[in-house]
């Protein structure tokens, strides 16, 4: 007969194998289905309002590295003076 510390082990490793199986299950369908989800949205004809949506693009700052949307004025924090 086995030790019940060996019987005990394997039936735990069993049982995490699979809880650890189910988790990736569900989450794989959880990705799944919201990636389905965005490429829906994404790909759904919404008329004017699809049109009134702009895309945003930023630009790092060679001096700071810091990010800023090319829509608004960057003010590099290079030239402020350190108190």
């Amino acid at each position: 007969m086995k030790p019940i510390d060996e019987i005990i082990e394997h039936e735990l490793s069993r049982f995490l194998e699979a809880v650890t199986n189910k988790f990736h299950s569900e989450m794989e369908r959880g990705i799944r289905n919201a990636s389905a989800g965005i490429v829906a949205f994404i790909t759904e004809d919404k008329g004017p309002i699809r049109n009134s949506v702009s895309v945003y693009e930023f630009s790092q700052c060679s001096r700071c590295k810091t990010y800023y949307s090319d829509h608004e004025k960057h003010i590099c924090k290079r030239n402020i003076p350190s108190a």
